[in-house]
């Protein structure tokens, strides 16, 4: 398993083979190959154009990639997100976007979502529940969209009702196999962590000190994960829902393809590092053994159980904090 960071790497070769350059922290030089290679895009590779260039590079010569460029791009944009869960009939929370060129749009926009406080808000790119705000009355929305234009003019809010519900969950949704994404049946949900609002406020992060525990997976869920999962054409994808407490639909908040894995292996205790090592083992079973490259910036610290040389055991247990790996 190799770390590389996507803004100073380049690839190059032919014929199956290719060699990885990474200029982070000094050069590293990797050979690599389609055949025996699972690429794990993060959101680093968003950063930049080089970024960028590097991923859709490795597409191109046929890497598998969790996730692809699109996938990620789709899920980086929560705008771009909802259209795609309408388009695909799944129940997302009414949203408009709004800016301040179309503030005196404002009233025209509420009604367009129901008309009801509190509203949510949300800056289109923002991760782990920063960026995200509600408001009481039209005075406070209209108030604070202005105070946020004077300062980020050209920035873009999303507004969107408000569903009831103490909680709403985090689904981990797998793409068993690595052929096109061609289907809903495809999918496999490897794990489940109910997340509940925290006192005094109205958001769920884990990541902000909310409570976690292993969510009860119903039918409904399950249906729902999937099918936003394939919407985005995602690999691996975290898949937020809500379910109304007075009516019990569930709605898609919104799609992670980068997403974490300490809250749901420790809180719901469900692997899903080790399901996802295991899909690669069985596809690659009659192959040579895969090395695995995550395309991170290096720094960043996430929780991963294994690494290439602890592949056989089952568990994917910790081999100790020297073998952890950026993920």
């Amino acid at each position: 398993m190799i770390t590389v960071d996507p803004s100073s790497a380049s690839i190059s070769g032919s014929d199956g083979k290719h060699k990885i350059v990474d200029h982070s922290g000094g050069k590293n030089e990797y050979i690599v190959s389609p055949q025996n290679c699972v690429v794990f895009t993060r959101r680093t590779c968003l950063k930049n154009s080089e970024s960028k260039d590097f991923v859709r590079e490795m597409e191109r010569l046929g890497y598998v990639m969790i996730n692809s460029l699109d996938t990620m791009e789709i899920c980086e944009d929560k705008f771009v997100t909802y259209k795609k869960l309408k388009a695909a009939n799944i129940s997302t929370p009414q949203t408009v976007v709004i800016s301040s060129s179309s503030m005196n749009k404002l009233d025209e926009k509420v009604q367009s979502i129901g008309g009801r406080f509190p509203i949510v808000a949300k800056i289109l790119e923002g991760t782990q529940g920063s960026g995200v705000m509600i408001f009481e009355s039209m005075m406070s929305l209209k108030s604070s969209l202005q105070a946020i234009f004077t300062l980020v003019p050209k920035a873009d809010i999303l507004l969107q009702e408000k569903i009831n519900s103490d909680c709403d969950y985090r689904i981990h949704v797998l793409y068993n196999g690595f052929d096109r994404v061609s289907g809903v049946d495809n999918y496999k949900v490897i794990g489940c962590m109910q997340r509940n609002v925290m006192e005094g406020d109205f958001r769920s992060n884990f990541s902000l000190g909310a409570t976690a525990e292993k969510g009860h997976l119903t039918p409904e869920l399950e249906r729902i994960s999937k099918q936003a999962a394939y919407a985005v054409k995602g690999r691996w994808v975290g898949v937020d829902v809500i379910m109304d407490s007075g009516t019990k639909q569930c709605y898609v908040l919104e799609i992670n393809s980068s997403p974490g894995t300490k809250g749901i292996t420790t809180a719901a205790g469900d692997d899903v590092v080790g399901e996802i090592f295991g899909m690669i083992k069985n596809d690659f079973s009659s192959k040579e053994m895969p090395c695995v490259i995550e395309t991170v910036e290096p720094g960043k610290k996430v929780c991963v159980k294994t690494y290439i040389g602890e592949w056989e055991n089952r568990t994917f247990r910790e081999v100790g904090m020297d073998k952890w790996r950026l993920f």
